[in-house]
């Protein structure tokens, strides 16, 4: 009986010898950086908070025992500073920077950053060694699917692009396009007049014209001619945000953006599960819906499938 209280006791004393030597885990937090209180982005932090729970037992999540957000004002001169103060004190484990203001104000956080909600991220922080995030359009694969399925003649794709910043895009989709059976037609441009020639240009090859969130090739004068162009040449234009069917674009392929917090949700848990691997990974919008214009579409007097006209469709 006196020898093993005896061993009970050197168990318990060699257990808390250990627990003293060995390091606990780190606890952490979640950094997440909104560029205002703009509801849309106020909807991808709520996507991205049903995804991401603290302190649950999940790989990437038991580590972290906070997700702190800051909302930035966009009229402050010191948004950047402030915000590069807040993120040198916390010490989070990844910033997640909602929103191109966001991801500017986080440039210079050397730790792992995921973007949400950013048209074009290389614009912002084109060297960052650990930039993740959930891109605005839906794959090449799923956005050639939606134009087949609204505009079945349609086979003939124009791509609008700078080749600049749009090289592995361009590279996907004229692979998804090949395995469609549709033909790819690439209209480099980095400027509105150079998009506005070429597109006139090549204007007979194409029977659809894709548009892509670069913001050298989305201004509102290059949209306006774009529109005119497409309603007098009956080139119905495809957009990636709903917005643009208000400027003149027959389709959008587009991912709300409680779907992309989700998203992003699930990429951070996954980024967190690996602390110590630099992995540079963009995600396309996954839960892709379609919406069309059925005023610019009459006008154009194209033939479309009957059912999708003027509906939200979500394309699996």
């Amino acid at each position: 009986m006196q020898n093993s209280l005896i061993s009970r006791f050197v168990t318990l004393v060699c257990a808390t010898l250990l627990a003293m030597v060995i390091p606990r885990p780190a606890l952490g937090l979640v950094l997440v950086v909104q560029s205002s209180a703009a509801e849309v982005y106020q909807q991808a932090v709520s996507g991205f908070t049903q995804a991401f729970t603290p302190g649950v037992s999940l790989p990437g999540i038991s580590s972290i025992e906070k997700v702190e957000i800051v909302v930035l004002d966009p009229a402050s001169s010191d948004t950047i500073q402030l915000t590069t103060q807040k993120h040198q004190s916390l010490q989070p484990k990844i910033i997640v920077a909602v929103g191109s203001l966001a991801l500017k104000s986080v440039a210079s956080f050397s730790g792992p950053v995921l973007f949400l909600m950013v048209p074009d991220p290389d614009a912002i922080v084109p060297k960052h060694s650990d930039l993740s995030g959930v891109l605005m359009t839906a794959g090449p694969a799923q956005q050639l699917a939606a134009i087949k399925e609204i505009f079945p003649g349609s086979a003939r794709i124009g791509l609008l692009h700078n080749p600049a910043t749009s090289e592995d895009f361009l590279k996907l989709l004229q692979q998804a396009a090949a395995s469609a059976g549709l033909t790819l037609v690439s209209i480099p441009a980095a400027s509105d007049r150079e998009a506005i020639r070429s597109v006139t240009e090549l204007q007979g090859l194409m029977d659809v014209l894709l548009l892509t969130p670069e913001t050298s090739l989305v201004s509102p004068a290059l949209l306006e001619a774009l529109t005119l162009l497409s309603l007098e040449k009956k080139i119905p234009l495809v957009a990636f945000a709903p917005k643009y069917l208000m400027q003149g674009a027959a389709l959008v392929v587009f991912s709300l953006p409680e779907a992309m917090g989700r998203q992003a949700g699930v990429m951070v848990r996954e980024r967190l599960s690996r602390p110590f691997s630099k992995t540079i990974s963009r995600e396309y919008a996954t839960e892709i819906i379609l919406l069309t214009n059925p005023r610019i579409i009459q006008k154009m007097g194209i033939s479309v499938v009957p059912s999708t006209i003027n509906k939200g469709k979500l394309l699996p």
